[in-house]
């Protein structure tokens, strides 16, 4: 190759080495057109050369040093593109001096590619691309009558081969006799495989980063990986990973909730990693990224430690070891915004009263708030009843882990009293809540059992309470069924039973069973009727096995 040559190759490697682009890409030289070449293998061009002045195959022998003058005749040849090729290639023009010719993108999306180059008559020589109507002229050689050569130089996005290998994470061997689904994708690609190799070898895709990497097959649950880097592998040097697998008799479902220790929300696009020890090396066996619910789902195996690592901008790191025993776990992360904030509801557990949010009116109630706190220093608590926007009362008390706070007030005629209770932690933060409570029953002054139970239930004095109202409750339904069993000589357990039943309905409805927990959510009034509920699903089970019996 002529020295003028092998400086313009390397003058034009280091202009598109300047390039800058979020893809990898590589350069490659093609000189003939109908010549197979590294590019691609493509050797399916062609040219046409119309009665050039002097020898026209000077113009196809890639020769740099012999030329070919002429008058009104053309030029013509075409390219076939590789299919890795970019629109930033260049046409190489070898007339004096060589000009490195960039083509419209209109011309290069057609296939083929096609340049013709003629001369009009006088000095001047004419590049032209087809741009899928007619040849466009992209380029004008005034000065000279003549040119020597044509070449491409092909940007090419760089390719490579990914070659997987899937391993059963617990003997420690290839997986065979399985059909493996595999979905690989990113910003600008997705793409779903299928096969029984092993391993099994994806040709022919970008030399990039993959956002995401998917296995599964009939005997081996999902997995999914990460941000699969196959920038250094190229067709000739692949990029072996190993994907390990459980099989589905070993691995049961496991739920982690992701929370922020900060209120306990649920956080989203938590990355997580999953490792285990595999034939004496650590190795990374899943990673997940948590859902809109903060939840990742994964199999795992209940006998197997497993190193699980959470992280999160602008959240803490955490990790954990983990032989998953259950089927859910709740991991609290810690916000890096505002240290404090990050925890200013641990520990802490409040509750009102009464727990009954619908009131009689024109009857004095004993409004309480109570808290305790195992994290942070209780340094004021303040309760406050209010008839919408009015202020009733208010008063304080607490301890540096508690407080205790009641009020008695009478309902009048009202129709809503908020109960509401500010405290404040550590001297740094002050927090409201508040229990909303209806007035919608009518207080005339008669007897009725009804007013009874109401007033009954209501007082939460000397020790009634929830807890107090429910022991009586159950110290009631003792007595009755003693009474019916013994006294009135009532032998059959299925009349016993539904007296029972009938009994836990009644103090259920009028409230003595209401459960006064904090975390229970209280959907179709599940805290009044819970034990209800449980007693009559007793009930059903009990019938049905008497029924099959």
């Amino acid at each position: 190759m002529a020295k003028s040559k092998l400086i313009l190759i390397l003058c034009i490697f280091i202009l598109m080495s300047s390039f800058t682009s979020a893809i990898i890409t590589e350069l490659c030289y093609q000189e003939f057109a109908n010549v197979s070449t590294a590019c691609g293998g493509l050797g399916t061009g062609n040219y046409s050369i119309t009665s050039w002045g002097g020898d026209g195959g000077n113009l196809a022998d890639g020769d740099f040093g012999t030329i070919a003058a002429g008058n009104h005749q053309n030029f013509t040849v075409n390219y076939t593109k590789p299919f890795n090729a970019l629109n930033s290639s260049l046409l190489l023009f070898k007339g004096f001096p060589i000009f490195n010719l960039t083509i419209p993108q209109i011309c290069f999306d057609q296939e083929p590619l096609q340049f013709k180059i003629n001369t009009l008559g006088g000095v001047g020589v004419h590049v032209n691309c087809h741009n899928g109507t007619d040849f466009q002229e992209f380029f004008l050689d005034a000065n000279d009558d003549f040119f020597a050569e044509e070449a491409m130089w092909w940007n090419l996005t760089a390719i490579t081969n990914l070659s997987l290998t899937f391993i059963d994470a617990t003997t420690n061997t290839k997986i065979e006799g399985e059909t493996f689904s595999i979905f690989l994708e990113k910003s600008d690609f997705s793409g779903t495989f299928s096969g029984t190799n092993n391993p099994f070898i994806i040709e022919d895709i970008e030399a990039d980063i993959y956002t995401k990497l998917k296995v599964s097959s009939t005997n081996y649950p999902e997995r999914q990986y990460l941000n699969i880097d196959l920038r250094d592998g190229r067709k000739n040097t692949p990029v072996n990973f190993t994907v390990y697998l459980i099989n589905n008799t070993l691995g049961s479902e496991v739920t982690f909730n992701i929370v922020s220790r900060d209120g306990l929300a649920p956080l989203e696009n938590v990355n997580v990693i999953f490792t285990r020890i595999v034939n004496t090396t650590e190795q990374v066996v899943g990673e997940e990224i948590s859902d809109f619910a903060g939840q990742v789902i994964l199999s795992l195996d209940s006998n197997v430690e497993y190193t699980i690592s959470f992280s999160k901008t602008n959240f803490e790191d955490r990790t954990i070891k983990l032989e998953p025993k259950i089927s859910s776990y709740v991991i609290q992360l810690v916000t890096t915004v505002g240290a404090y904030n990050q925890s200013v509801h641990e520990g802490i557990r409040y509750n009102f009263e009464p727990v009954n949010t619908v009131l009689n009116n024109n009857t004095k109630f004993n409004f309480t708030f109570t808290l305790n706190s195992t994290v942070f220093p209780v340094t004021n608590c303040t309760l406050r009843l209010f008839n919408g926007t009015s202020l009733l009362s208010e008063a304080s008390s607490f301890t540096s882990s508690s407080c205790f706070i009641s009020i008695e007030q009478d309902t009048l005629s009202m129709t809503n009293i908020t109960s509401q209770a500010t405290y404040e932690l550590n001297s740094d933060f002050e927090l409201i809540v508040s229990n909303q409570y209806t007035i919608i029953f009518t207080y005339v002054g008669d007897f009725s059992l009804k007013n009874f139970l109401d007033d009954l239930t209501d007082f939460n004095m000397a020790g009634f309470d929830g807890f107090g109202r429910m022991i009586l409750a159950f110290i009631i339904i003792f007595v009755i069924l003693s009474f019916a069993a013994v006294d009135r000589t009532i032998e059959n357990k299925e009349v016993l039973l539904f007296i029972l039943w009938g009994l836990v309905g009644f103090f259920s409805f009028i409230g003595w069973f209401t459960l006064t927990s904090t975390t229970m959510p209280d959907v179709l009034g599940l805290k009044k009727w819970f034990i209800f509920y449980l007693m009559s699903v007793a009930m059903v089970g009990f019938i049905m096995h008497r029924f099959r019996g």
